[in-house]
């Protein structure tokens, strides 16, 4: 496995932005776990673009294609019960599992195979090397809507920023976390008038995606002000919320005259 560099390479390295997240202990005490927040993915596509970009003489399909040729001696070594050194760490495996004697045989009930990442020097190095940034900001797990719009019939949004054309069943809902689930009387989607007399719940939810809904009205909205009320128990992890979350968002309905 790879062994430690100079620490000298290791003092430009950029800081992490972080979220923190309220946690709860049984005991009532309050404590903020950090979770590093998310940034892109990186791929072999990307990995090998990067190298092209390094001016390496090789091309980047032949990066693709050799990578996915070792990927799959990895699964076959791996398949035969051999450790794999990958340089930045070691692939092994181990049986998870107790035998009742030395003569008991592997039992699929209480045993199995674990495969284990084990990390190299180096990776340790540049794990103690790591750093964030001073400014944490908080996770965001409550619903949040940024944006209440109708789009025309070419797919693009209305020139007005957050109004929504009164002769437009369909209005699109933007934000993050507002994808509506839950059993809960209140997960739903509502839209009251500024009088508080009015309220009109969508026939149909063309769109229920995390970030983005497509309400479906019986009727368009009359012109106005108006609020968009929203409650679920959404959670990224897919694992619901105990209670329901709420947000709320001012827009205008404006006469399609």
């Amino acid at each position: 496995m790879d062994k430690e560099i100079d620490k000298e390479r290791l003092k430009k390295l950029n800081p992490i932005p972080l979220r923190l997240s309220k946690q709860t202990m049984p005991n009532g005490t309050v404590y903020y776990r950090g979770n590093v927040k998310a940034l892109k993915t990186v791929d072999i596509q990307e990995i090998a673009r990067r190298i092209v970009e390094d001016r390496s003489e090789i091309r980047e399909s032949t990066f693709i294609h050799t990578y996915g040729l070792i990927k799959e001696q990895i699964y076959e070594a791996l398949a035969r019960g051999e450790n794999v050194d990958l340089g930045f760490g070691q692939l092994s495996i181990r049986v998870k599992g107790q035998f009742e004697s030395v003569h008991d045989s592997f039992d699929p009930e209480r045993n199995a195979f674990n495969i284990v990442f084990t990390p190299s020097a180096r990776t340790r190095q540049l794990e103690q090397h790591l750093r964030a940034y001073k400014q944490t900001e908080p996770t965001r797990r409550h619903p949040v809507l940024t944006e209440v719009c109708t789009y025309d019939s070419m797919g693009h949004r209305d020139a007005a920023f957050n109004t929504v054309r009164s002769d437009n069943p369909y209005i699109h809902l933007i934000g993050s976390n507002i994808k509506v689930m839950g059993d809960h009387p209140d997960c739903k989607l509502r839209f009251r008038s500024a009088d508080g007399e009015t309220v009109v719940e969508p026939a149909v939810l063309v769109l229920n995606e995390r970030n983005h809904l497509l309400a479906g009205l019986r009727t368009p909205l009359t012109p106005g002000e108006w609020t968009a009320e929203l409650g679920t128990q959404y959670n990224a992890s897919y694992r619901l919320y105990k209670e329901s979350r709420y947000t709320s968002f001012n827009f205008t309905v404006t006469d399609s005259e």
